[in-house]
């Protein structure tokens, strides 16, 4: 009877042995390679009608300019292109164009308008142009009577990445008609990619 029970509880160990030795090994840390895929989007809507986006964008670095204040100051600042090109909703091609002037420390985190604010700079230019057909296009650009209203702030920046984000909103005058005007109201712009040159 002793001996029933010690080869019982001898074989009850090596049971437990080997399903513990089972379950370890069939337990193996698998590693999981993740890509996290980062899309652009620049959208708009244009006089409060219609969603306009778009995932052709792109960010350039320009010159190095010097604005001058009224005060007789001057500064020097980074000029930046922000060019995004789609359709609208009835499938013309557009073209937005934003020229922003950024002190040249890399921080490009900030609230822009057409009045330049000392150690921030300001937008140099702001366009929209839309062609309605091969022969016929329109072009705005900023209303120098309302550039109150006219921003484009960045609010987060990825330096590792190389990648903004934020929103903006425009008045802006058909160039050749200047009683003609459109609003770019609930702009955003998501994962710009920007590299300093």
């Amino acid at each position: 009877m002793i001996y029933r029970v010690f080869i019982l509880r001898f074989n009850l160990r090596i049971f437990t042995s080997f399903i513990l030795i089972l379950t370890l090994f069939s337990c193996q840390d698998k590693l999981e390679i993740f890509e996290i895929q980062r899309l652009p989007v620049f959208s708009y809507s244009l006089d409060s009608l219609n969603k306009e986006t778009t995932d052709d964008i792109n960010f350039y670095q320009g010159k190095t300019t010097i604005y001058e204040y009224g005060d007789g100051n001057s500064e020097v600042y980074k000029r930046y292109l922000f060019e995004a090109k789609g359709k609208t909703t009835k499938g013309n091609d557009v073209i937005i164009n934003i020229e922003l002037d950024i002190v040249p420390d890399g921080d490009f985190i900030g609230i822009y308008n057409p009045v330049y604010k000392f150690n921030t700079g300001g937008i140099h230019s702001f366009s929209f142009l839309e062609n309605l057909n091969k022969e016929t296009s329109k072009s705005y650009s900023l209303d120098n009577f309302v550039t109150s209203n006219t921003y484009l702030r960045i609010k987060r920046q990825n330096t590792s990445e190389f990648l903004i984000l934020g929103d903006f909103f425009a008045v802006l005058q058909n160039d050749k008609d200047p009683s003609d005007k459109i609003v770019l109201s609930e702009g955003i712009f998501n994962d710009i990619y920007y590299k300093l040159n």
